[in-house]
């Protein structure tokens, strides 16, 4: 929207006011103009151009600047012409435009304004909507298909034993199928108490005889195979402190130290530690592997390339996990420097 042109177009009413011809609060720009020109104080067409005008430019579309300037002109010569008149003649103009307009076809009926201002009336002011009686078309209508109460009565008593034999029919399918998810949860939460009590007798077992190596190891199994890593890994340590020089015990420990999933009991460099001190007591491929997957977590790619290719060299079956290792090795060892450690400086 241009502000120069609509600065323009507000000069005759401007012009209109300053005559005592001002538009009342509670009317539009379009019913005051229309007034006047039912009043034959202006003409028809010159109006209803102006109007045209003034809404282009003050709600989008744009009106042309030769065409609102011809509209301005002629608009501004007929004010100027009513400047003419004697003072007693508008008099009874300005009195009849003090009362409430009365609505016909040429007048619409005057709205409350959403927002008054002489000066920039936004649309609303300009362009009320269309009144009348007739019923919105937004207005939601009842039926009356649904309103009649027989019609009401045939669909429930249809429905009603529709309903009665759908329900007996498939009965008996949805109570299976509840009766198996329910028997499932009930088999699932049986399991799991079941492995917490044989898990609490495994520990209180080993618990009543602390120097027993077996049970321990026993209770550490056990809660490995079902997920107890932490339960597993105070077992282990408690082995390891009846024997150190159980190379199993000290593999197993230091492979949960390097794998564990909880953060906060993994530890890399106390499994680097274990799984040397297994790795000197028995050099099996499984225990070579374990000490291969703590040098490379500790950043000695090139050690763990070596150790564990000499594990490789020795198995004879399940080959393809120690080939994965080895894979897994060997791709970091090719971004390192040529010692097989980290580059200096580098993360």
């Amino acid at each position: 929207m241009s502000d120069e042109t609509l600065q323009r177009l507000q000069i005759p009413l401007d012009s209109l006011s300053a005559m005592g011809l001002e538009r009342p609060t509670d009317w539009t720009v379009r019913q005051h103009l229309r007034f006047l020109a039912a009043e034959q104080l202006l003409d028809g067409e010159t109006v209803e151009a102006y109007l045209e005008c003034y809404q282009r430019t003050r709600f989008g579309g744009g009106a042309s600047a030769g065409h609102s300037g011809a509209v301005l002109e002629a608009l501004t010569g007929e004010i100027d012409a009513l400047s003419q008149l004697e003072a007693g003649e508008l008099d009874e103009i300005i009195e009849r435009m003090a009362r409430p307009p009365v609505p016909d076809a040429t007048i619409p009926t005057p709205v409350q304004a959403r927002n008054p201002r002489a000066d920039y009336p936004d649309e609303a002011l300009l362009d009320p909507p269309e009144t009348g009686d007739e019923e919105s078309s937004d207005t939601p209508r009842k039926n009356p298909r649904w309103t009649n109460p027989w019609i009401v009565t045939a669909a429930f008593l249809l429905w009603t034993p529709l309903v009665l034999i759908a329900g007996y029919r498939w009965a008996d399918p949805i109570g299976n199928i509840l009766a198996t998810y329910r028997g499932e949860e009930a088999v699932s939460a049986s399991w799991d108490n079941n492995v917490r009590q044989q898990l609490t007798a495994a520990r209180d077992q080993a618990a009543a005889d602390p120097q027993n190596a077996v049970l321990w190891t026993q209770y550490a199994l056990f809660a490995l195979r079902h997920g107890r890593t932490s339960d597993a890994i105070v077992a282990y340590r408690h082995v390891v402190s009846l024997e150190p020089n159980n190379a199993e015990a000290l593999n197993n420990l230091a492979w949960l130290m390097l794998t564990a999933d909880d953060h906060f009991v993994r530890d890399p460099i106390q499994g680097l530690e274990l799984a040397e001190r297994a790795y000197a007591i028995e050099a099996s491929p499984h225990i070579t592997d374990t000490l291969a997957e703590a040098a490379y977590q500790n950043g000695d790619y090139a050690r763990a390339v070596t150790l564990e290719e000499d594990a490789l060299s020795r198995v004879e079956r399940g080959r393809s996990f120690y080939e994965v290792q080895l894979e897994k090795f060997r791709l970091a060892a090719g971004g390192t420097g040529l010692e097989g450690r980290p580059d200096e400086g580098a993360e």
